[in-house]
């Protein structure tokens, strides 16, 4: 998945499958239900109106975040997952 196609349909799950690291910049935000099973079928629209975030803002810092990642540690934790 390349970040530039992240939008407000992009699934959670999808978005934690391709970059692992995510995890914790979804925990700032609140997203702490990341093992539930809801989080198989929501998309960023919906999340972010459950807990009441500004989705343009949650995107654009997301995309942020994930670019700031160290390309190595990417895809070292991409190769555990496999």
């Amino acid at each position: 998945m390349k970040i530039s196609d992240i939008n407000k349909k992009t699934y959670l799950k999808d978005i934690i499958r391709a970059y692992p690291e995510v995890k914790e910049f979804f925990k700032k935000y609140g997203l702490k239900c990341l093992s539930c099973k809801g989080i198989k079928q929501e998309i960023i629209r919906e999340a972010c109106h459950m807990h009441g975030i500004n989705v343009d803002k949650f995107i654009k810092e997301l995309k942020i975040f994930l670019e700031s990642l160290d390309g190595t540690q990417r895809n070292l934790s991409k190769n555990k997952t496999r």
